[in-house]
Order: structure tokens, then C-alpha cells, then sequence
């Protein structure tokens, strides 16, 4: 068959999964973190349950309004670009997370940090359409769904090893590269701008 048929799978969808993965192992190191000794004597948050959960909220606050803005800048300037652009921005935001010094200084970060993967469900819907025809678009939505799952699964046990061998900054530090992967993945699906034929069928 055409050579996008394969395309799609195995390179886009591949991003996609990838992406949601990522996304949710950077959900899931904050609840590892706050329970780490270390990060509470050096944030002096000992005993401060409030400041803690407020690491979560001013992640989703700005995942929300992230969520909306993107969805205006992918259809600017495309999927292609705002996911790269996003994946710069968590990487960005993860350095300067392993560099804070106190919790309102992290509670701007996290914000920041939860805009900018504010972008996974404006990308991942316009790869969808401009990628997959009609009636795969169930299929391909399960594969990058799966990925939020899959996330969860492997991120405890790896930002757990991580922790332990080099401490909560550095597990941050490494996350940050690690998430370089899904970057250089995304720039594989510039090849074209869009499938080459039309998809709007059933």
C-alpha cells in the first residue's frame, strides 16, 4: 500500500504514544518527590501538607489554561511545531524545577511547566485528523490514550530508581533529557504537512 499507510503507525501514532507517556511520568515524579525527606528538609516543607498539594494545583491550573491556548496555536502554526515547541518547554521548565530554592518559586514552575504540556490533546487531535481517516480515529485515540496508562506504569518505578541513585534535583535533570526522545521523534512527523490524501470518509 501507499508508503503513509505504514507512516502513520509507526511513526506518528508512535510520537503520539510517546508524547502521553512522557506527560504522565511528569505527572507522576511530583508525588514521588514530595514524599522524598531530602526535598522536605531542603524546601523547609516539613509538615506544610497545604504547600504540598499546592505543587499539584498550580500544575493543573496551568494544564487548563494551556489545554485552551494550544488549541488556538496548533491550528496557527500546526501540530508539528507546538508539539516540538512543548517538548522544549518541559525539558526548559524540569531543568529549572531541579534549581529552585522555595515552594512559590516551584508553584510558578509547575504552572509554567503544566501549560506547556498543556499541549498533548490539541497536537495529538489535529495529528489525529490530518493523519488517520474516520473510522480509525477510535483506534489511533486508544494507542496515544494508553499512553497516559503506560505513563503511570513505568514512571514510578523509574523516577523511584532515579531518586534513589542521584537524588530529587538530579532525577529532574535526567527526566529533562530523557524527554529529549519524544522531541526528536515529533520532528519525524514534519516529513509532510499532511497525509497525502484525503481522509475525511468513513
Amino acid at each position: 500500500g501507499p508508503w503513509w499507510r505504514s507512516y502513520r503507525w509507526t511513526v506518528v501514532a508512535s510520537a503520539m504514544l510517546l508524547m502521553w507517556i512522557v506527560g504522565q511520568v511528569d505527572k507522576t515524579h511530583i508525588s514521588l518527590i514530595i514524599a522524598d525527606k531530602k526535598f522536605l528538609d531542603e524546601l523547609q516543607l516539613v509538615g506544610h501538607n497545604a504547600e504540598l498539594g499546592g505543587l499539584m494545583t498550580t500544575f493543573f491550573g496551568g494544564y487548563g489554561v494551556g489545554i485552551f491556548l494550544w488549541g488556538f496555536l496548533v491550528d496557527r502554526f500546526g501540530p508539528r511545531r507546538c508539539a516540538i515547541a512543548g517538548t522544549v518547554m518541559w525539558c526548559f521548565f524540569l531543568f529549572i524545577s531541579s534549581r529552585v530554592s522555595g515552594i512559590y518559586e516551584y508553584f510558578a514552575v509547575r504552572a509554567l511547566l503544566g501549560f506547556a504540556e498543556g499541549n498533548l490533546w490539541p497536537v495529538c487531535n489535529k495529528l489525529t485528523n490530518r493523519w488517520f481517516p474516520v473510522y480509525e480515529h477510535s483506534r489511533v485515540q486508544a494507542v496515544w490514550l494508553a499512553g497516559s496508562t503506560l505513563g503511570t506504569a513505568v514512571g514510578v518505578p523509574i523516577v523511584t530508581s532515579v531518586m534513589l541513585a542521584n537524588g530529587w534535583r538530579g532525577a529532574l535533570v535526567t527526566l529533562c533529557s530523557k524527554y529529549r526522545m519524544a522531541e526528536r521523534l515529533m520532528m519525524h512527523c514534519g516529513t509532510m504537512q499532511r497525509c497525502p490524501v484525503r481522509l475525511d470518509r468513513k
